[in-house]
């Protein structure tokens, strides 16, 4: 495949039933200007350099993607008419590539803020370049697994 930064392996989501039909798929390299636009100058550098590197078989590495699923809230924007910010049936993604350094946020998806952020000091300090997760307990503290520490 080819793009913008020359050959890349191509980063795509795929809906499949379970005997194998193709229900629909998007493709990342077709959305690359919208990711420009998102990140910083810096970010974008980060990135570029990735993709045209050592690295562009693995340009993003999505560690997870989840279908957004009903909600109150969803109820509640579609009979007001909306704007509608978190529909159902939509897609999250979690990039392990695309900032330089590991941080865990939780954004607001009526107001599209971040209400709470954790990185260490320096930045780079975590930044697990293999495997990591976050998940919020039920007592309200947020779990952080860095399973390969940068060296």
């Amino acid at each position: 495949m080819c793009g913008p930064f020359g050959p890349y392996h191509a980063f795509r989501v795929v809906d499949i039933t379970r005997d194998k039909k193709l229900v629909w798929e998007w493709h990342g390299e077709e959305h690359l200007q919208e990711l420009k636009e998102l990140l910083s100058p810096g970010a974008w550098r980060f990135f570029q350099s990735r993709v045209k590197g050592r690295f562009s078989f693995d340009w993003a590495h999505n560690n997870t993607c989840q279908v957004i699923p009903p909600s109150a809230t969803y109820e509640k924007e579609k009979a007001a008419g909306g704007p509608i910010r978190f529909r159902p049936g939509n897609i999250i993604f979690s990039y392990r590539t695309l900032r330089g350094y590991s941080r865990v946020i939780e954004v607001n998806p009526l107001t599209q803020e971040i209400e709470w952020e954790y990185t260490s000091e320096p930045k780079k300090k975590l930044s697990s370049k293999y495997i990591s997760g976050a998940q919020r307990l039920p007592n309200g503290n947020t779990l952080i697994c860095e399973g390969a520490v940068a060296t």
